[in-house]
């Protein structure tokens, strides 16, 4: 089986490339550079792992990546963060969008086997409910917008022309080189302080990042998945869980500031009238963190038997 990992330089790809590798497949990963872990990969799979360095954006690079393979996990993207102008909103379109039409039309061309595409759970937008794939989408950011643009598309080419697609939306990932808010929450806990913005009883889905590669191959193995989008989740769990299991797995005495949700609205529209872009990042890293973001697991659920806990990463 020759399969196409575009991204494979990244946290996930790199993790998935691994995978795929470790199970006797052929992978080819398309990287804009070669990350060390990639080298270390390719040294010890010498003859079943090559790698192609472009953008995915090129043509060219697209048609030599696309050739003779099976299996596509299309995981490149630009990913979130504020854009400062409309040069880098542009960007968005660009890569997230235009070059993941071109993915799928190439897939269709080649007569490639299955399409894994990942999307993100952004494209509902905000909501104080359940998500569910039935729930309407909404994107507010350029990011959601043109993964939802992606979307789709690919969604489109699977009902006119057969595209053998599966779209992956994966709720908040992490572990291994996860630099997001969680780990920014257990630093600031490690130095003995937290501040908790709400009451602290808004939940998150969550996923361990080597159950959603997991997770991931399972459902490019189920021809079941062809046409569907899946959330791709674990487990729900409340901010106030979350803090008190980092404060557990630092085994100190951590003081926690709480700002009621009144307070918490008072501090980001303060942040955001001053109008830096730190300022900014940090009000909605504090919105991030004090929303709701639950979503259901029910189109998942099938997909893995077992499962790492939030606790178990953190405190084992």
């Amino acid at each position: 089986m020759k399969i196409l990992v575009t991204g494979a330089g990244g946290w996930l790809g790199s993790e998935l490339t691994e995978r795929l590798l470790e199970q006797g497949n052929d992978v080819r990963a398309l990287v804009l550079f070669t990350s060390n872990k990639l080298k270390k990969l390719k040294d010890e799979y010498l003859n079943n792992l090559e790698i192609i360095e472009g953008d995915i954006c090129d043509n060219e690079i697209l048609s030599q990546s696309l050739s003779d393979v099976d299996i596509v996990y299309h995981l490149a993207a630009k990913v979130h963060y504020m854009p400062k102008n409309k040069a880098e909103e542009d960007e968005f379109l660009k890569i997230n969008t235009i070059a993941s039409e071109k993915i799928f039309k190439l897939s269709l061309k080649n007569n490639i086997k299955r399409v894994i595409f990942y999307s993100s759970v952004s494209v509902y937008g905000e909501s104080d409910n359940i998500v569910t794939t039935s729930t309407k989408k909404q994107p507010v950011t350029p990011y959601a917008k043109s993964k939802f643009m992606a979307e789709e598309i690919g969604l489109n080419l699977f009902k006119e022309k057969g595209l053998p697609i599966t779209i992956i939306e994966p709720v908040t990932v992490y572990g291994g080189d996860d630099v997001g808010n969680f780990e920014k929450l257990k630093s600031l806990i490690n130095k003995g302080i937290v501040a908790r913005f709400g009451d602290g009883n808004n939940k998150k889905t969550i996923i361990y990042y080597k159950d959603l590669i997991s997770m991931t191959v399972n459902i490019a193995n189920d021809k079941n998945a062809i046409g569907k989008v899946i959330i791709c989740g674990t487990e729900s769990i409340s901010l106030n869980k979350i803090i008190d299991v980092l404060k557990d797995s630092s085994g100190k005495k951590v003081i926690t500031l709480k700002f009621n949700n009144l307070l918490t609205k008072l501090i980001v529209k303060t942040l955001n009238f001053i109008r830096l872009s730190l300022t900014r990042k940090i009000a909605r890293q504090i919105v991030v963190l004090s929303s709701n973001n639950e979503y259901s697991l029910e189109s998942s659920e099938i997909y893995v038997d077992k499962y790492t806990s939030f606790r178990e990463y953190y405190c084992n």
